[in-house]
C-alpha cells in the first residue's frame, strides 16, 4: 500500500523563519501527540528568501563574511552577514549553507515507518530523488561522494567535482525534519559568503542553469515532486496552505 503525503506547494519566495516554525510545530506534534492520534506525512516545497543557515556541526571559521573576523566561540550570536540577509542556527546535520531564490528546497516531515526505518535508506531515497531529478529536468548526469554530503556532478572521483545540491535533515524517534535543496538557477555568488558542506574539499557550488542552460523552478518542481512520488513510493496530495500550523503574532 502506498503511502500518502500533504504536498504544501508554497509560491513566491519564504522567510526561513516561517519554514522553520512550520517544520518545528508539525515535527511537534508527530513526536509529542497522545497514542493513537493521527498526524499526516507532510512536505514542503518552496524558494527562500536569502538566508545562511548553520547545522549542528557548522562553524563560524565556514563563514566568510566581508569585514567580519568569525567568533572562534562557535556558540556566539552571528556576525553581521551580508547585504542583511538572515542567517539561522538549526538542528539539522551537517555544516553551513545558503538558500534562495532560484534554489527548489523540499521539508518532509514524515513517519520514517510508514516507509521504512532506515536512515541510510532514507539519505540515499533522497539523493536518488535528486539524481533522478536532474537527469530527467536537465540532462545532468550526478552522483554521491563518499564522505562529502549532498549530490554532485562533473567527474567523478576529480576531486574537483560540483556540488549541485544539498542534503541536511534531522531525525527523532523515525520522524524526519529539513530535507534538501537544489540549485535550479540561483545566485551562485551568494555561495562565495561561505564554506558549503563538503566543498572545502573539493570543487565548486553549480546550478542546473550553469550546467545544462535550466529550466524554469516551476516545471523543475514538478519534475522533482514526480521523482519523490516514484522513489519513496508515494503519493502527494495537494493541501491547503490555510491548513498549515498558525505563525506566531
Amino acid at each position: 500500500m502506498r503511502a500518502r503525503c500533504l504536498l504544501y506547494d508554497i509560491p513566491g519566495y519564504t522567510p526561513y523563519w516561517k519554514a522553520l516554525h512550520w517544520q518545528r510545530e508539525l515535527f511537534r506534534l508527530r513526536t509529542s501527540g497522545l497514542p493513537g492520534e493521527a498526524h499526516p506525512n507532510v512536505v514542503l516545497a518552496l524558494e527562500h528568501e536569502p538566508v545562511f543557515t548553520l547545522g549542528r556541526a557548522a562553524s563560524q571559521r565556514d563563514l566568510h563574511f566581508p569585514g567580519v573576523t568569525p567568533n572562534e566561540d562557535d556558540d556566539s550570536p552571528l556576525p553581521p552577514t551580508p547585504f542583511g540577509f538572515s542567517a539561522h542556527r538549526v538542528e539539522r546535520g551537517g555544516k553551513v549553507t545558503y538558500h534562495g531564490p532560484g534554489q527548489l528546497v523540499v521539508y518532509p516531515i514524515l513517519d520514517l515507518r510508514a516507509f521504512r526505518a532506515d536512515l541510510h535508506w532514507y539519505v540515499e531515497s533522497i539523493e536518488e530523488v535528486i539524481i533522478k531529478s536532474l537527469k530527467l529536468g536537465g540532462g545532468v548526469s550526478a552522483f554521491r561522494v563518499k564522505g562529502s554530503p549532498g549530490v554532485w556532478t562533473g567527474v567523478e572521483g576529480s576531486g574537483r567535482e560540483r556540488k549541485i545540491a544539498a542534503v541536511g535533515m534531522n531525525c527523532s524517534k523515525w520522524y524526519t525534519q529539513h530535507g534538501f535543496a537544489i540549485n535550479v538557477n540561483p545566485n551562485l555568488s551568494h555561495f562565495e559568503y561561505i564554506v558549503p558542506c563538503g566543498v572545502a574539499e573539493r570543487g565548486r557550488v553549480t546550478s542546473l542553469e550553469q550546467e545544462s542552460g535550466g529550466m524554469a523552478l516551476g516545471e523543475f518542481k514538478a519534475v522533482a515532486l514526480k521523482c519523490f512520488e516514484e522513489v519513496f513510493e508515494c503519493d502527494l496530495i495537494s493541501a491547503p496552505l490555510a491548513d498549515l500550523p498558525v505563525l506566531p503574532s
